[in-house]
């Protein structure tokens, strides 16, 4: 690759430069919560100088607004304790989901 090449390479191809810390906080549950967890460790591992608060702040806001306000409710002070109790409410909602679509069943039959 000639100057030429590298420059036009410089102005015009993809930054070099990823925003980790950006992507971190714009991190968004979409799906499962399970791989919203996965999502954000990975991104936390490429980023230096969060504080535990920041990042759980940072976790709790990344979550379905139902999630968020349990984990807000109970205030986890460590990281792995918020991404655990997001995982245990997403497992008991759709465990109650799945009973009442049962009962509903049930009353039909």
């Amino acid at each position: 690759m000639d100057a030429f090449e590298r420059e036009l390479l410089m102005q015009f191809g993809p930054s070099p430069i990823v925003n980790h810390h950006g992507q971190l906080a714009k991190l968004k549950q979409e799906g499962k919560v399970h791989t919203y967890v996965e999502e954000f460790r990975q991104l936390q591992t490429l980023v230096r100088g969060w504080s535990e608060e920041a990042l759980i702040g940072t976790f709790v806001d990344g979550l379905k607004p139902w999630i968020a306000k349990e984990l807000k409710l109970k205030q986890p002070t460590r990281l792995q304790e918020a991404m655990r109790m997001a995982e245990d409410s997403y497992r008991f909602e759709k465990k109650q989901v799945k009973e009442e679509a049962a009962s509903k069943e049930d009353e039909t039959l």
